[in-house]
């Protein structure tokens, strides 16, 4: 892993390492407590996790990788951002939703690698459309200014033919953008993923963010082989799921 945990013993790194992995081994768990209880304890350890974390999220489980990303996204270090983007594009959709939730509380620190993608990736829509929630989650204040030129590609016709240039322009304003504010500001752009609906941006942008919002929901609750159907009640957690025709 490198680097070890920053000021201890090499006794207590290795017993920091056996007690990780040990946590990491129980994410596959069919007990739900036990997965459960593993990943608040890899929460609670934080940073020397993450490590362990972004290579569980290439475990062949998906119930792994999603137990993973969830971890990574309440640790909320940016050193697992790159790790998130590519989980982005995960088979498993709870794994993606996961991935974006995670990248959106980075803010600002989680925007490079993002960017990064989408200058290398323009052909992949699921790519675009995570990239367009968690965009529209950030850009706050003076950073939409910067942000705007890729969410306009993502929401013009023809998204895989433009996206790629905008995210290039971005990325290399972002530098700057990053230069010239102070750790406060940086800080204050990071938002919470539920401020998506309340962004000054026009009705149809705002429906769109709004709409895939929900089926983030519905989706993650009805799982990758339900369809969800209608609302039965106003609230969120009671989804109507059908098998696929």
């Amino acid at each position: 892993m490198g680097g070890g945990f920053g000021g201890v013993s090499e006794e207590m790194e290795n017993e920091m390492s056996s007690t990780v992995k040990n946590l990491i081994a129980l994410l596959s768990s069919r007990d739900d407590l036990a997965r459960t209880g593993a990943c608040k304890s890899l929460i609670a350890i934080g940073r020397p996790a993450v490590p362990f974390l972004v290579e569980a999220l290439k475990d062949s489980h998906y119930v792994v990788r999603w137990e993973a990303a969830k971890a990574l996204s309440a640790i909320g270090d940016p050193a697992a951002a790159p790790a998130l983007v590519q989980a982005l594009e995960d088979d498993a959709f709870e794994v993606r939703w996961r991935a974006a939730e995670g990248l959106t509380k980075m803010g600002v620190d989680g925007l490079s690698p993002l960017l990064k993608a989408l200058i290398e990736d323009t052909e992949s829509f699921t790519l675009r459309d995570s990239a367009h929630y968690i965009l529209h989650g950030v850009a706050r204040g003076e950073l939409r200014d910067y942000l705007l030129p890729v969410l306009t590609a993502l929401e013009s016709t023809w998204p895989s033919v433009e996206v790629s240039t905008a995210a290039l322009h971005v990325a290399e304003r972002l530098e700057e953008f990053q230069r010239t504010r102070g750790e406060t500001d940086r800080v204050a752009t990071k938002e919470p993923l539920a401020t998506i609906t309340n962004l000054p941006t026009d009705l149809g942008a705002r429906w769109r963010a709004q709409r895939y919002a929900k089926t983030l929901r519905e989706q993650a609750l009805c799982g990758e082989d339900l369809r969800p159907g209608k609302m039965l009640q106003p609230d969120e957690r009671s989804v109507l799921c059908t098998k696929y025709d």
